[in-house]
């Protein structure tokens, strides 16, 4: 049985991925195939076409295609009438149902689908997302987002024989992801793109409940978003275009950054006592929260936490297929879901022969040797290896890698190669067996989705990587999953007695992380990075090339 699971248009991060007799075979978001960040309300055909090329199938071998958004129209429209909003009587509470209604409707005359067509709730995608993969016989389930049809959110349980229990779901005006973009954007960051700014400005600040006050409810500390609509709108105009980041915004991230720490707290807690389970996992666009994740990791309440690496809408595609393979032949998928590089991948004669159209100077190499040499001479490296990472964390295949132990390296970054605010972090990555020697953690993070302090005698050796609080963002990365980069960080300790390389993503500011052989070699000349390790070949620039691409960013 082959099933074909995609986001709907209306959704964010258009996605697309590929069961065959329920294994994953295929898993890739559209903007890295278009070029447009996020790619939002687009129809993920690209994402889709790759997805049958990875299987070798044609649409017409499709048997089903699932939708991770439910339905249009059988719900929503209920309470209210395109009368009513002409006239202007629509009642406040039935204005955003009815608007998803529209929005629905519309985009799902773009949906082109193969096979039976079958929709399922957006939360319920959210959740299939995370508790599959996670291979967990019984979890607790949060999924919180932004807005998703009726709810943002869904509190449950998982039973690998009895499948979900709900036990609430999260209303929209309780929504954090609306919330957190709310103050995101005051800002001065973009929303629904830039909550990693706001996350990462946390941690310069103070909490300050007079600067914004706790709007949040029991029991699970839920905010209410309309009294902090009407809050920030009446506060000082909002931080925009280059204005100064003063102390005021400092704190006011880190206050809204607490209040959610806070509230994902209860929320576990809340869960762990009415089931007694100590696992967990979390999907939606709000547990990509890396900080947040990191503090829930650290209660002994909590002795596994899975958290989907693709956990905005591009999640609902996955889940979607999962629940849809369920309810056609009766059992879960058996995903093996302990990487996320689903992705495309490319041959050393591909590789070759983008090299070869762009006309660069390149020579064959071993990649890890090279690579751990640049390392331990300060260069910075983009390193292009295998298959693509699905989500929007760079796991070690579209990699932009530099040497820890060299403070500037950050601002370096950030500045030239990036060119994105100098204090925005940069995480490490390091070798399984090394996590727990470097960071104080209780839960491997191969995901790079849970922070952790890093142990005091490590923090000034791996400065470049250590946040303003002692916290990172870490990666473990194990030899099973993928070999190569788990090797590359052992030659770079052995050569420098360094347990960690630095690890972002391979990409500019302004666009998705790199997809092909080409895409790398355009941003590595857009850049400020100095060496290109691309499959098996290494391109250098010279120092001319570096310096005017340093006074370019």
């Amino acid at each position: 049985m082959v099933v074909l699971g995609i986001t709907h248009p209306i959704s964010l991060n258009p996605a697309a991925c590929l069961l065959v007799d329920g294994q994953l075979v295929a898993f890739a978001e559209e903007e890295r195939f278009t070029r447009v960040k996020h790619a939002p309300h687009v129809h993920p055909s690209h994402a889709i076409a790759f997805c049958l090329d990875r299987a070798n199938l044609r649409e017409y071998e499709v048997d089903f295609t699932a939708i991770g958004f439910e339905r249009p129209g059988t719900r929503h429209v209920k309470s209210a009438n395109a009368s009513d909003y002409v006239a202007g009587t629509l009642a406040e509470q039935n204005r955003f149902d009815f608007l998803t209604s529209l929005g629905l409707v519309y985009y799902d005359t773009q949906l082109a689908s193969y096979g039976e067509r079958r929709y399922y709730d957006h939360h319920l995608c959210h959740a299939a997302s995370a508790a599959i993969p996670s291979d967990f016989d019984q979890a607790n389930v949060i999924t919180l987002d932004g807005w998703g049809g009726a709810t943002s959110g869904m509190l449950g349980y998982f039973d690998r024989g009895d499948g979900f229990q709900t036990f609430s779901t999260i209303d929209p005006n309780r929504s954090w992801g609306m919330v957190y973009e709310l103050v995101t954007d005051y800002l001065g960051f973009k929303c629904h793109s830039a909550e990693g700014k706001t996350m990462g400005l946390a941690s310069y600040g103070r909490v300050d409940s007079k600067l914004l006050p706790n709007f949040c409810e029991p029991p699970y500390g839920l905010p209410d978003v309309h009294r902090y609509e009407a809050f920030v709108t009446a506060c000082e105009p909002p931080r925009r275009g280059d204005m100064i980041i003063t102390d005021r915004h400092r704190n006011l991230a880190a206050t809204i950054q607490h209040y959610y720490e806070t509230s994902l707290v209860k929320i576990a807690r809340w869960m762990y006592e009415k089931t007694d389970c100590k696992h967990f996992v979390l999907s939606g666009g709000v547990a990509l929260n890396c900080s947040a994740n990191g503090r829930l990791a650290q209660h002994n309440f909590v002795d596994e936490l899975f958290v989907q690496p693709a956990s905005h809408d591009a999640g609902t595609a996955l889940g979607a297929a999962v629940l849809a393979h369920q309810e056609i032949s009766g059992d879960w998928p058996k995903l093996k879901f302990d990487h996320a590089y689903w992705g495309p991948s490319y041959s050393s004669v591909e590789v070759k022969a983008a090299l070869d159209f762009a006309k660069v100077q390149y020579q064959s190499c071993d990649p890890v040797e090279t690579a751990a040499e640049a390392l331990a001479n300060n260069e910075i490296v983009g390193w292009f290896q295998g298959a693509a990472e699905v989500g929007p964390r760079a796991l070690g295949n579209r990699s932009i890698l530099a040497n820890p132990s060299f403070a500037e390296n950050l601002s370096k970054i950030n500045r030239c190669v990036k060119r994105r605010e100098p204090w925005r972090p940069l995480a490490p990555s390091i070798q399984s067996e090394r996590f727990h020697d470097v960071f104080e953690a209780r839960l491997l993070s191969p995901f790079m989705l849970m922070s952790a302090q890093v142990k005091p005698q490590w923090q000034p050796r791996l400065p470049a990587v250590v946040h303003v609080d002692g916290s990172a963002r870490p990666q473990s990365v194990s030899a099973d999953n993928n070999k190569m980069f788990y090797q590359l960080i052992g030659r770079f300790e052995q050569r420098t007695g360094l347990p960690a390389v630095l690890n972002t993503s391979f990409n500019l500011n302004d666009e998705p992380l790199v997809n092909s052989p080409e895409n790398a070699i355009a941003t590595f000349y857009r850049s400020g990075i100095e060496t290109l390790i691309i499959g098996d070949f290494v391109v250098r620039k010279t120092q001319h090339l570096i310096a005017r691409a340093e006074c370019n960013g």
